[in-house]
């Protein structure tokens, strides 16, 4: 198909295409774009990478009215969940909002930081340097099924509930 109606203004109509045939760029054909009558496509089927570039990268639902993931030029990289941000990346690592489920063993490298958002950020602390699991004021340590187990400091006492 030849386009014919592009003056110095760009294209004067939309192209149409049917499912399955495609906009393709590159030498070799590298950048694909085409819709196989269920879903949208962007091949990079040639060698390298395919790069987005932009300050912004929002990717967002069909409607446009929730974002799914955003991309922010020397900030954070946020991933939501039904539009509440679940994943976001900082300067020193990520906070994750919400529960963390695994389910394989896990392994945390370096300091890993539990919060419930009532004490600065500090609820408890594994610190690696140290090897010590840290516990701030009136956070308790509770072991067992029923809570048979209660260690709790609250800034000038400390307790053993047995």
């Amino acid at each position: 198909m030849a386009l014919t109606k592009v003056d110095d203004r760009g294209l004067n109509t939309p192209i149409d295409l049917l499912d399955n045939e495609k906009i393709r760029f590159g030498t070799g054909n590298d950048l694909e774009i085409y819709h196989n009558g269920s879903g949208s496509y962007i091949a990079d089927t040639g060698t390298g990478a395919l790069i987005l570039k932009a300050s912004e990268i929002s990717f967002t639902n069909a409607a446009e009215n929730e974002h799914l993931a955003r991309f922010y030029e020397d900030g954070a990289a946020v991933l939501l969940h039904n539009g509440s941000n679940r994943v976001t990346t900082t300067a020193s690592g990520a906070t994750i909002t919400g529960g963390i489920t695994t389910t394989t063993a896990s392994t945390f490298v370096g300091d890993v930081t539990f919060d419930n958002g009532t004490n600065a950020g500090k609820d408890i602390v594994w610190d690696e340097s140290d090897n010590s699991l840290e516990f701030a004021d009136d956070t308790k340590a509770v072991f067992g099924a029923g809570g048979d187990l209660v260690i709790h400091h609250n800034g000038s006492d400390s307790y053993l509930n047995y």
